[in-house]
C-alpha cells in the first residue's frame, strides 16, 4: 500500500495510506475546490476528526460522528444522494457532522441538516442536505477540557 504525505497547517505532515483518501467530487458547500480529503483523528474515542483537504494545507473542518451526542439522529438520504455515493448498504456509510466553534467560550454546534456522508467501501463522499426539519446549529454539550 502506498503512503501519501499530506501537508497541513495545523498538524505539519500527516502520513496516510492512499486508500484512506476520501474523494469529494462535488466538494463541500461553499468549498467546491475541496475534492480530496483525509480524516485526522482528534481523540482516541473516534468522536471528533479533522476533515483535512489533501490539496490545501490551510483547509480543514472539525467534524464529529453524531450518535454519541445525538443518539436519536436518523438521517435519511435521498435516492439521488445514495446513487451519487454508490451506496447500496447503509452499513457502508460514515456520517460526519460539521462542527462550528462560536465566539462564546466552549460553545460548539453541529450541522445536523447538512452532514458529510462517506461510502467507506468506495472512499467516496459528499455533503448532503437532508429533507428534514433538523438544525444547522445543534448545541453540543460542554466538553470537559481537563485540568
Amino acid at each position: 500500500m502506498a503512503e501519501l504525505v499530506v501537508r497541513t497547517e495545523r498538524f505539519g505532515e500527516v502520513r496516510v495510506d492512499e486508500d484512506q483518501v476520501i474523494d469529494l467530487p462535488d466538494g463541500l458547500l461553499g468549498f467546491v475546490a475541496m475534492t480530496t480529503a483525509v480524516l485526522v483523528p482528534v481523540d482516541d474515542d473516534g468522536l471528533f476528526f479533522w476533515l483535512q483537504s489533501v490539496d490545501d494545507p490551510a483547509l480543514a473542518f472539525l467534524v464529529l460522528t453524531p450518535w454519541p451526542l445525538f443518539p436519536d439522529y436518523a438521517p435519511e438520504l435521498s435516492d439521488a444522494d445514495q446513487a451519487a455515493l454508490d451506496l447500496a448498504d447503509a452499513s457502508d456509510a460514515l456520517v460526519l457532522c460539521l462542527v462550528t466553534s462560536h465566539v462564546e467560550p466552549r460553545r460548539f454546534t453541529a450541522n445536523l441538516l447538512g452532514p458529510v456522508v462517506v461510502n467507506q467501501r468506495r472512499r467516496l463522499g459528499r455533503q448532503v442536505v437532508l429533507d428534514a426539519d433538523l438544525p444547522t446549529r445543534a448545541e453540543l454539550p460542554a466538553m470537559d477540557a481537563g485540568p
